[in-house]
């Protein structure tokens, strides 16, 4: 799923985010985007939603407070895994 794009639809109109991960944690899926035109501007927000398989793609279900401190604190754990990798690669 990495590297693609989702439309949003929010209430400012739709966006296009990029796909920076999308893991488990606790048997549940989520998903981390980035808005496309954030890319490039330092830090970016990072948006997380839990999501779903369903026919023709996902579904993104908003996350509780307790569900968002759960998976913010994974992702980070996932990328500075992935940080600690490309250092030593």
């Amino acid at each position: 799923m990495e590297d693609e794009i989702i439309r949003l639809d929010t209430p400012e109109g739709q966006i296009e985010a990029n796909v920076v991960a999308a893991y488990s944690v606790e048997d549940k899926d989520y998903i981390a985007l980035v808005p496309t035109a954030m890319l490039n501007k330092g830090d970016p927000d990072v948006i997380l939603y839990r999501y779903k398989d369903i026919d023709d793609g996902i579904e993104l279900l908003d996350l509780t407070d307790e569900e968002f401190d759960s998976a913010r604190n994974a992702l980070e754990a996932i990328l500075a895994d992935e940080e600690e990798g490309e250092a030593l690669s």
